[in-house]
């Protein structure tokens, strides 16, 4: 059963762009289709990020890296997701996790 785990301690905006709405959602139709059932997101506004870290104006969310059925999937995951996203997002894959912005200084 494919479900999206929201780490314990993390902190969600009570208020959200629409655009970042859309990153979720995105995150885990790749994630699932690439045969990875459960997403995990790590981090919303809360934790230690760079002092202009979209995290803090509600823009960003990590998550765990995807653990495709094949590995050899891993890059073609986040490149469906680059794509689907467009040019207005960031993903960025940072050490152990996702990372994905709605770069709101970028117009839609």
């Amino acid at each position: 059963m494919n479900r999206l785990i929201i780490k314990p301690g993390v902190v969600l905006p009570t208020m959200f762009y629409e655009p970042v709405l859309r990153i979720p959602s995105v995150v885990c139709k790749h994630y699932w289709a690439a045969g990875d059932p459960v997403v995990r997101l790590t981090s919303g506004i809360e934790g230690e990020h760079g002092m202009d870290s979209y995290h803090y104006q509600m823009c960003a969310f990590d998550f765990d890296q995807v653990k495709p059925k094949k590995s050899t999937d891993v890059q073609r995951v986040y490149q469906a997701i680059r794509v689907e996203l467009g040019p207005e997002y960031d993903v960025v894959v940072e050490g152990d996790h996702l990372h994905v912005e709605w770069n709101k200084k970028r117009p839609l």
